[in-house]
């Protein structure tokens, strides 16, 4: 499993001061990844590319996630804080981050089973 993540956060990222929804709009898709156990695609992606906003609200705790979860049971490891886990997935290679206009084909960020 390589779980890819764009290298920047765009400009106008919906995690960004330029992020073109509204509240509103980002408290619905905040409720759908929650209930869909699911992240965000970034909008600039030609393929199956996370948000890189999405990738470090969840690195700070202020979203929710898969990855940490799936990382956890993948790896035996527990009890650990959420961006200590993720580090640990990058340096292992298991997350990775790509020009949001990469084209190459891998595994689905937004179901990282």
């Amino acid at each position: 499993m390589v779980f890819r993540v764009n290298n920047q956060q765009c400009q106008t990222c919906i995690f960004g001061p330029n992020s073109p929804i509204s509240d509103q709009r980002f408290e619905e898709l905040r409720q759908q990844w929650e209930h869909d156990n699911s992240v965000q695609l970034c909008h600039h992606s030609h393929s199956q590319v996370a948000c890189r906003g999405h990738y470090e609200a969840a690195r700070n705790g202020n979203i929710p996630h898969p990855l940490p979860d799936v990382a956890a049971q993948a790896l035996g490891i527990t009890d650990i804080p959420i961006a200590d886990l993720m580090q640990i997935c990058e340096r292992l290679g298991l997350i990775v981050f790509v020009p949001a206009n990469d084209d190459t084909t891998t595994d689905n960020p937004a179901d990282p089973k």
